[in-house]
């Protein structure tokens, strides 16, 4: 019996047959905590307000990590403590499950939405891996290249919801070409045993590369706009430019691919030709393709729509490296079009525009291009209202609301200044070695609590620990942000792993194994990548 299930949003949920007594627990020790937290004594130099929000943090944290009831209802918990606490004023705890970023994300998945419904992502995958070639290597780096390119844009979860059932269909044929071959019989050990283990490599290849590509874009994971929100929020005080979308993939595209190229490399250890299936070659992935049939009317301009706003987002600002302007981008012009046509205000001309306007235009196109196909009659246009509630996952909206509502209130009530000057004596530590602690706390932290939790909560304690040390807060904002998404040693880790043992062919001591060289990896990578970008592309100083 697998032990976790998945929701319709992805998120990892706690097996029906776990007990009400186990959920009484946990919520009870989440209430002693912070009942206790509330009562102590205030700690030297910690504002009052800050003590509160610390017993709040602590409440929703056990909260978050044993789900005893669902993370998107704990993240509401902001929204009805933080007034009554003297915490952070309604209104403004309001605002923050409504943000920029959110939008982004909302934008994005509906174009995920729609690429999805339309059979894109599928023609896509089943190119790549076609090119790729087959053996048992072959096949799984064909796998893993296509979900690490489509996670780039769609989310982790949704990449691995999609890829998964195209490489268990690819298993299916495996043994159906075998026993065949074996005249009704069924495989021996040997081959059975090297079909399993194909499986599984196949299962945590498609996960693994799903979180190792989705760091690579703003829009690839959820994480990632947590960070540029609170960067943002972080640069109207102490100043500094925003990380442009063309920034932040020149900064993690190649951690994206080398950790592709890493987990590959890794998950192929001991995987080995299988005998008798010569069968399952290209002409299954074009016989596939061939049952998909010429490209439609609908995926054509979905695709276009895609295409379009990908390089809008990324050629919004100037591309540079260093000195070198690679790209002047499309943003300029506008701002001195809005200045100098509308009279708009000169100090915000930079601001009217952002990622979350473009998402939300193509968006809205996604409801207006008319669909024209066999399913004209269901959809009317390449999207409707219907799907979106029933797919859009609602909960990672309130799971960011509830976080930027706690990052801010870390700033204004002077609790992540106060934490950062208890973390002062990290400072006699080299930078690069600074960096790599925390890309390892970070890791093996998300193994058991949420990815956007994580990062929300640690972010605004890193940026004060940054400026108290004198450093760039990026060098330990950015590796932070990022290594929130390799964790890889657990199912409930993140739901692209839960899905991958739901398979059936990974076990538990294969994933804790594997996962853990490649969570030590990760943070290797992450730190030593980041040594090298952070400066010819945004300028960090070490």
């Amino acid at each position: 019996m697998i032990p976790t299930q998945i929701n319709s949003s992805g998120w990892c949920v706690n097996d029906p047959t776990s007990s009400r007594w186990r959920q009484s627990v946990w919520l009870w020790v989440a209430l002693a905590v912070f009942a206790g937290l509330l009562a102590m004594p205030t700690p030297s130099g910690m504002p009052a307000p800050a003590q509160r929000l610390l017993a709040v943090t602590a409440l929703m944290t056990v909260l978050w990590v044993a789900q005893t009831i669902p993370m998107a209802v704990t993240s509401l918990i902001p929204i009805a403590l933080y007034p009554f606490l003297a915490i952070t004023p309604a209104e403004k705890v309001a605002k923050s499950y409504m943000d920029d970023s959110i939008l982004l994300y909302v934008g994005g998945f509906m174009l995920a939405i729609a690429i999805e419904r339309w059979g894109l992502h599928r023609r896509w995958a089943l190119h790549t891996v076609r090119v790729m070639g087959t053996g048992p290597k072959r096949l799984l780096l064909g796998f893993m290249t296509a979900t690490s390119l489509i996670s780039m844009w769609i989310s982790n979860t949704a990449t691995t919801l999609m890829m998964l059932p195209i490489g268990l269909a690819l298993l299916s044929a495996y043994e159906s070409c075998l026993e065949r071959d074996a005249n009704g019989d069924h495989p021996s050990p040997l081959t059975r045993e090297r079909l399993t283990a194909l499986g599984a490599a196949i299962s945590l290849g498609i996960a693994y590369a799903s979180s190792c590509g989705g760091i690579a874009t703003y829009v690839g994971t959820p994480t990632n706009l947590v960070f540029r929100r609170e960067w943002e929020k972080l640069i109207e005080t102490t100043g500094g430019d925003p990380v442009s979308s063309a920034e932040w993939m020149m900064c993690c595209m190649p951690i994206a691919v080398l950790m592709t190229i890493f987990a590959w490399l890794v998950l192929s250890i001991g995987l080995k030709p299988i005998p008798g299936a010569e069968c399952v070659d290209r002409g299954f992935f074009s016989d596939r393709l061939r049952e998909l049939g010429r490209p439609s009317r609908e995926e054509w301009s979905v695709a276009i729509l895609f295409i379009t706003t990908a390089c809008l987002w990324v050629f919004r600002v100037p591309m540079t490296f260093g000195q070198v302007v690679l790209v002047p981008g499309w943003g300029p012009p506008v701002t001195q079009w809005l200045v100098s046509q509308l009279r708009a205000d000169p100090v915000l001309a930079d601001k009217f525009v952002s990622d979350a306007t473009v998402a939300i235009a193509a968006a809205i196109l996604l409801f207006v291009i008319p669909a024209r196909g066999a399913r004209e009659a269901e959809v009317g246009a390449l999207l409707d209202w219907k799907t979106v509630e029933q797919r859009l996952p609602w909960g990672i909206v309130l799971l960011f609301g509830g976080g930027f509502a706690m990052a801010d209130a870390f700033g204004s009530t002077g609790l992540s200044k106060w934490l950062g000057f208890q973390l002062e004596p990290l400072g006699g530590l080299p930078t690069i070695v600074l960096v790599g602690i925390v890309c390892l706390m970070v890791t093996f932290l998300t193994e058991f609590t949420s990815n956007v939790a994580t990062t929300a909560t640690l972010l605004p304690i890193l940026a004060p620990l940054a400026i108290t040390l004198e450093i760039d807060p990026l060098l330990l904002m950015l590796p932070a942000t990022v290594a929130a998404s390799y964790g890889f040693m657990l199912p409930v880790g993140t739901p692209p792993n839960a899905i991958a043992f739901s398979s059936g062919y990974v076990t538990m001591r294969y994933m804790v194994r594997v996962g853990f060289w490649i969570n030590l990896i990760g943070a290797v990578v992450v730190t030593l990548m980041s040594a090298a970008l952070l400066g010819p592309v945004l300028g960090v100083k070490w």
